[in-house]
């Protein structure tokens, strides 16, 4: 039986701004487990972050979280995302200030690491021994962060890999993800065959999401799922205690998706321009103990 089929499987359907979930342990939802991770659908709006910009809706929103859901207070640490591998450890509030990297872990019950993303892969991690969490951004170009993030949980914090437990939220699915040969061959090289398929005519004919920066060339579907997957197996992690949401970001209208929002904005618009035009969503691991 292949790594995916052994995987566990949801679909989120909600109508709510944000809600948290539970990870899964030898198959089995941990519902009592006090460590969850959680996200803020399009409904909440945008919640962009820079550290040298101000967002008040993404300041009143991340507050309801900690009113519906924290008994006692606790700090959000945030990173600004730049497109990498590097994940960073926290233990104190201002230990992620002013930082620029892609992802968070942390042994703090009173910090919750959180991240942003709009198509791109949010990665939620949780040792249930040791009490370690957090959550990575892994877009195409930082596939293998999740690696990275897999070895600071065992060279720093003594994490057993038969312990930690993975979720992989909604992203752009590859019913949508579509690429140039460039790209699928770079994935395809270093992240198995499964992540990459050449899209017939008819295919590219059929897709929801044109691309005007492809048109004439060769397409291929990329899954940064398959991608993620092939990288826990190669690391040996159970895929009992593996998570994944079915959900695509850029199909389904209750997330922001940059693909989705940004397909009618003008080619000669700027990439900066394009950051602006959709909706991000906040991504976050938490400890409910107090």
């Amino acid at each position: 039986m292949k790594f995916f089929d052994k995987v566990n499987k949801i679909k989120i359907s909600s109508s709510q701004k944000f809600e948290l979930f539970p990870f899964c342990r030898n198959s089995k939802f941990l519902e009592d487990f006090p460590i969850k991770w959680g996200m803020t659908f399009k409904k909440a709006g945008s919640m962009r972050f820079r550290w040298n910009e101000e967002n008040l809706l993404r300041d009143k929103i991340l507050l309801e979280i900690s009113e519906k859901y924290f008994e006692k207070q606790k700090k959000f640490v945030p990173v600004e995302l730049k497109h990498s591998k590097e994940v960073l450890k926290v233990f104190l509030e201002d230990d992620s200030k002013n930082i620029i990297k892609d992802g968070i872990l942390t042994s703090s019950k009173d910090l919750v690491p959180v991240i942003t993303c709009a198509d791109c892969v949010p990665i939620f991690f949780c040792d249930v021994k040791n009490n370690v969490f957090g959550v990575v951004h892994s877009g195409w170009k930082g596939t293998g962060i999740i690696e990275n993030a897999l070895k600071i949980l065992h060279d720093d914090f003594s994490s057993e890999f038969s312990d930690i437990l993975i979720a992989i939220g909604p992203h752009i699915q590859k019913c949508c993800y579509t690429v140039q040969e460039e790209r699928a061959l770079f994935f395809r090289e270093n992240f198995g065959e499964n992540c990459v398929s050449l899209l017939t005519e008819n295919e590219k004919n059929s897709l929801s999401t044109k691309d005007w920066k492809n048109e004439g060339k060769n397409l291929f579907s990329l899954s940064l799922l398959n991608a993620n997957l092939f990288i826990l197996e190669k690391n040996g992690i159970k895929p009992e205690n593996v998570l994944i949401c079915e959900n695509c970001t850029c199909c389904e209208e209750m997330f922001g998706s940059n693909r989705r929002e940004t397909l009618l904005i003008e080619k000669e618009k700027t990439d900066f321009d394009r950051t602006k035009s959709f909706t991000v969503q906040a991504a976050f691991t938490v400890n409910l103990s107090v």
